[in-house]
């Protein structure tokens, strides 16, 4: 009778070893599972590079930049994302050169200033695989500029000046640098102002930038 109770007990107390086992291993799966889910779904993006403005439009010279965007993704399917966001750039504007009129004749002058484009941008995502994603973009918006010129035979002038800008950008993403990732992008930007000593130019040209981006 004492063993078919032993015998009894050994069972139960194998039972409860499984049951216990079994809800341990569901509760780690469906952690993981949520886990992978939370992370998955990170579409807040906050990112910053600098770089420098390598082909300027206009004779300009190449000068450094620097910009900061964030946004969201709004779109997810299978390896594709879409994604919108808000992007400030800064870089300088150095440029000289001459002009001429009948009345004054060739007059030489040096440049010296900046350009703040701010754009809403568009970008297309492709994931290759797990740590490398490419992208290309669009961006609308305007740029600000204030240049101060300085003319032979005159004073320096400071101006200020503002107009449309439109923008391309390809990219590359290599993930899993830390919290974030690491990007390089290229931006083809293109903006035509127009300044009372100088005329009219497009301020643009092509930035590079390098930088690093996080998702929340």
């Amino acid at each position: 009778m004492s063993k078919s109770f032993m015998f009894l007990g050994c069972l139960l107390m194998f039972g409860i070893f499984l049951s216990t086992t079994a809800t341990a291993e569901e509760f780690s799966m469906r952690k993981t599972s949520v886990t992978a889910e939370q992370t998955n779904n990170k579409n807040i993006y906050v990112k910053a590079g600098i770089g420098g403005m390598l082909l300027p439009f206009s004779s300009y010279k190449a000068g450094f930049s620097f910009g900061i965007e964030g946004g969201s993704r709004v779109y997810r399917h299978l390896q594709s994302s879409l994604s919108v966001g808000l992007g400030v750039d800064y870089y300088s504007i150095d440029k000289s050169g001459s002009t001429g009129s009948q009345q004054a004749g060739t007059i030489s002058y040096s440049m010296t200033g900046y350009a703040i484009p701010v754009l809403l941008k568009c970008a297309y995502t492709y994931t290759i695989n797990d740590r490398i994603d490419v992208y290309a973009g669009i961006g609308l918006g305007m740029a600000a500029s204030k240049v101060d010129t300085s003319i032979s035979g005159f004073s320096s002038v400071s101006e200020q000046s503002s107009a449309f800008a439109f923008s391309l950008y390809p990219g590359i993403t290599i993930n899993k640098i830390g919290p974030g990732a690491l990007f390089a992008e290229i931006d083809f930007l293109s903006s035509t102002v127009s300044y009372k000593t100088t005329g009219s130019a497009n301020i643009g040209g092509t930035l590079l930038l390098l930088g690093y981006s996080i998702y929340f």
